[in-house]
């Protein structure tokens, strides 16, 4: 009868316990975090004046870097100019829920919107700093093929 009491007993604490700390459990997911991107340009006076080939054929030079990103929860793709054509570097704080996973673009596109380059990553916010580099390639070359 004592074993039966006591077994009661402490399933009656730990269901107050659970009771208890289940919402501060909870709430703490809903609380936001604020991430830090930081897009750092290397050599930006070649990565500025270097002119990309698009798939089209049209010779382009970047006019800006920008950050794309959106949520696990469904909403649309936000995006924001960080670096401006003869910039170095930029920043851009992203608040959403804290450990919320984030779908992250960089972007590099010229005057008119077009993409000359891209790279992304997922990762979850819990309020840290990420950096990207962007830079120039270190050469071209002619491609040769045999046919």
């Amino acid at each position: 009868m004592m074993k039966r009491t006591t077994a009661a007993a402490l399933a009656l604490t730990m269901l107050l316990t659970l009771l208890v700390f289940a919402p501060s459990v909870c709430s703490a997911a809903d609380k936001p975090a604020k991430l830090m991107v930081r897009i750092d340009v290397f050599d930006s006076k070649t990565f500025w004046s270097y002119p990309y080939i698009t798939s089209d054929g049209k010779v382009r030079k970047p006019h800006v870097v920008q950050v794309v990103w959106t949520t696990n929860n469904g909403t649309k793709a936000n995006r924001a100019d960080v670096v401006l054509a003869g910039k170095e570097r930029g920043d851009l704080a992203i608040t959403t829920g804290n450990n919320e996973f984030l779908d992250l673009e960089i972007v590099v596109a010229d005057d008119k919107n077009v993409a000359l380059g891209k790279g992304g990553l997922q990762l979850r916010n819990t309020g840290q700093e990420v950096t990207f580099l962007v830079a120039p390639p270190e050469s071209t070359a002619p491609t040769i093929e045999m046919l």
